[in-house]
């Protein structure tokens, strides 16, 4: 080509380039992109806003309003409404002879003693009152009861209103657990009051009189913490609760009277969860110790919620963790041996195959290690667990036979045989553990999984399953950091003298470890949140408990789990928005400090590079 036909080219191509429609393309392609990172940007800060805003109850209380009705407006009401959930009217003192909602014990008081007595038999079982019993009421949950006590303490009156339950112990018995509801002091006229229960939510609601005026106190029927105090209003000083009807609904509660009739309305009651009670041990009724408990569905209406999510976090924790023993091993080997060992041939095929495996459905995997795995696992974990206890003495001992033959003289003999020697020693080592001993071994596990551990549904085979899982992306990210190092750096070791093994342990790995340790971030957050693997591979149970024979339930599955029988505006619901947003948190976080980690890493290699 001529000097004439590259001007005319140059020509040609300024022209093109100085077109005006190449600006406006230009403008439109940089305006959609804006869009779509704005895009991008707004639906994060949607989905962080509802998580937020849905899991926010918890930091306020339910409210209550009362309003003061006509007699005949209060006909009209209860007669439109169903019946009451929970009427709780107080107990006269000398009634005796009160069975409880179970039906084998009969309670009763007798000299400031309640006696309770089982049918049937003639045991008893006494409970003295410090101070003089007015009044009680049974409970909608099975042998509760609460008690109504006045004291004198430094010459004044206090009120105290009890909680009490009967344990059935199976070495001592029966026993007594009280819990203190209220205590109020007053000054002249004896306080009364009334006590409800919620089906639906952990709330108990409390109405007493004191001095001539009516108060409301709401308390979480688990924790014992304050939801709501105020005073009721419409209600003259004249009147004794006594005379009053309190008639306890589910979302409202009435207390008649012959000339007036007041409405005490609840809202957000889906506020009533606290703090305490989703992360410290709670002693819920019929347990004897405070406990981690997970219970949405109990078996009657107005037994207590257990929404305690510590074993939901214990859970995923341990399955994250479990996974991150098997993946490491496996990812960060391969990654090594892909990125610096290998040869270029074998790298081009190994990295991809490898990549694509991240491709599979955790679904897949799941089935997988339900129909296959589990079965594996309970025929053949003495024999794998063999193996990875005896492997490091093989190899240890044919390192140990080429350093004798060495000592003797004989290296010459065994330099081209080390190796055959490790490959046939870890063969027939392969051969010793599943096949030669298997069926002792086989024999032994079913005895002590029969007796005293249950592997079908255990972390173990969850560790194993999710830790293959995240495996592949830690290798790439891995692999990347390692194939990252520059070149010089690794020759320049190598003209010091360096072996292979010492250039891999004082220069590849410090300079590559800020992408190693994101890359192991990144795979602990995949496997914090991963939902079908834990879902169809453990049994469910949330038991906050560490041991890898045991079952388990992480955050992600017991969102699955729960969310479709949940009601909308239900403490249920509200717990579970907020587990959701403890699942956001923690993924968020990890895999951001991971980039940033990787981020800085880069930048200083770009530094070093440059």
């Amino acid at each position: 080509m001529n000097k004439y036909q590259l001007t005319c080219t140059h020509m040609k191509l300024s022209h093109q380039h100085n077109k005006p429609s190449r600006f406006f393309t230009d403008r439109v392609f940089r305006g959609g992109v804006r869009a779509s990172a704005l895009l991008v940007i707004m639906t994060f800060l949607a989905l962080i806003s509802t998580l937020i805003y849905r899991a926010a109850p918890i930091l306020y209380t339910p409210e209550v309003t009362f309003t003061k009705l006509a007699p005949q407006q209060a006909v009209t009401m209860l007669t439109d409404n169903p019946p009451a959930l929970s009427t709780m009217q107080p107990h006269n003192e000398h009634l005796e002879n009160v069975r409880l909602m179970s039906n084998r014990f009969e309670l009763s008081h007798h000299d400031n003693q309640i006696v309770v007595r089982q049918l049937k038999t003639d045991f008893k079982i006494s409970f003295p009152v410090d101070g003089e019993l007015m009044e009680w009421q049974i409970s909608q949950q099975p042998n509760v009861f609460y008690v109504q006590i006045r004291q004198q303490e430094n010459e004044s009156h206090i009120l105290q209103i009890k909680r009490i339950q009967l344990l059935s112990q199976p070495k001592t018995g029966l026993a007594f657990q009280e819990d203190l509801l209220f205590k109020q002091a007053y000054q002249s006229i004896p306080p009364l009051a009334v006590v409800g229960e919620n089906d639906i939510h952990n709330i108990i609601h409390v109405v007493y009189s004191l001095d001539g005026q009516k108060h409301y106190l709401m308390l979480n029927s688990v924790t014992l913490e304050p939801l709501n105090h105020q005073r009721i209003e419409g209600l003259p000083k004249e009147v004794n609760l006594s005379e009053v009807t309190v008639t306890f609904y589910r979302n409202k509660l009435v207390l008649h009277h012959d000339q007036f009739v007041v409405l005490g309305e609840f809202s957000a009651l889906h506020s009533a969860i606290t703090i305490a009670e989703l992360f410290s041990p709670q002693q819920y009724v019929g347990y004897y110790d405070a406990e981690y408990l997970w219970q949405t569905n109990p078996s009657l209406d107005f037994q207590d919620r257990k929404y305690n999510i510590m074993p939901l976090l214990i859970g995923s924790a341990k399955a994250s963790l479990l996974a991150l023993l098997v993946a490491i091993p496996l990812a960060l080997g391969s990654a090594i041996y892909v990125g610096y060992f290998a040869p270029r041939v074998i790298q081009r095929t190994l990295k991809p195959m490898i990549e694509v495996l991240e491709a599979i459905p955790s679904v897949a995997i799941g089935l997988i290690a339900a129909i296959w795995l589990v079965p594996l696992t309970e025929a053949a974990l003495l024999s794998f667990l063999l193996f990875i206890v005896l492997l490091p003495v093989m190899l240890l001992s044919a390192h140990g036979v080429f350093l004798l033959a060495k000592w003797f003289g004989l290296k010459h003999i065994f330099v081209s045989m080390e190796l055959g020697l490790q490959v046939f020693l870890i063969l027939a080592l392969v051969w010793f553990c599943f096949e030669g001993i298997s069926g002792p071994l086989n024999d032994m596990l079913l005895v002590f999984a029969i007796d005293t551990i249950s592997l079908d549904k255990s972390t173990l085979v969850v560790a194993v399953a999710l830790g293959i899982a995240i495996s592949p992306t830690i290798f790439s990210l891995a692999e990347d950091a390692l194939s990252g190092v520059s070149n010089s750096m690794i020759k320049a070791a190598a003209a010091l003298g360096a072996t292979r093994l010492q250039t891999l342990q004082y220069v590849l790995l410090p300079a590559a470890a800020p992408g190693i340790i994101a890359a192991v971030m990144i795979g602990l957050g995949r496997a914090f949140g991963e939902t079908m693997i834990v879902l169809m591979v453990t049994g469910n149970t949330p038991i906050a408990q560490w041991d890898i024979f045991a079952g388990l339930r992480a955050l992600s599955a017991n969102l699955v789990i729960e969310l479709p029988e949940a009601n909308h505006m239900n403490s249920h619901m509200t717990v579970l928005f907020v587990t959701a947003l403890l699942l956001f948190l923690f993924t968020f976080v990890l895999n951001s400090v991971a980039e940033l980690i990787k981020y800085r890493y880069t930048k200083s290699l770009r530094g070093l590079y440059d």
